[in-house]
């Protein structure tokens, strides 16, 4: 069955040869030092100063699942990899990164060494969690989509997500 929907778009070329962080003597690191609610992560454990905190967008983005929530029993760690994972805990807590739940949901934890590295990555496994989420009509862009809106842009800034890692299904 064909529909008639239709979506004019602009095709552009564009070429990125390099990232690089701003250099902390440049004018842009000290706009965002001027403004640094920009750049610092929100303290989760205060909740409700994150409820008072007003949105800068008007987006807000839900995940609605099916189902029993999901459960995974925990894995064992050897000592030296539970080792790390505690400290590493205690540090995403201290930061306000994490805090203490009780929530239904949990899935298995992974420790895998970081590519190049003799440091470890803490990795969660949420294929099961992604099976049972209702999947959205109208998702967020994809990068490619985004990449097509740089063509004459002047400034661009840099995200650290080294620490995020995605398992392949």
């Amino acid at each position: 069955m064909k529909t008639k929907i239709q979506s004019m778009g602009n095709v552009k070329e564009t070429t990125i040869h390099s990232v690089e962080t701003i250099s902390s003597s440049s004018v842009y690191h000290t706009h965002l030092a001027n403004f640094p609610s920009i750049t610092k992560l929100p303290n989760p454990n205060n909740r409700l100063k994150l409820l008072d905190q007003p949105l800068k967008h008007k987006t807000i983005h839900y995940i609605e699942t099916i189902g029993h929530p999901v459960v995974a029993k925990p894995r064992h760690l050897a000592p030296d990899r539970l080792k790390i994972a505690g400290v590493d805990f205690q540090n995403m807590i201290r930061l306000g990164h994490m805090r203490h739940s009780r929530s239904n949901y949990a899935s298995p934890l992974h420790i895998v060494p970081k590519k190049g590295t003799m440091d470890w990555r803490l990795v969660e496994d949420y294929r099961a969690l992604n099976a049972q989420t209702i999947k959205e009509k109208y998702p967020i862009p994809c990068i490619s989509d985004f990449t097509t809106e740089l063509h004459d842009a002047k400034v661009f800034s840099h995200i650290d997500i080294s620490s995020n890692t995605d398992l392949p299904g």
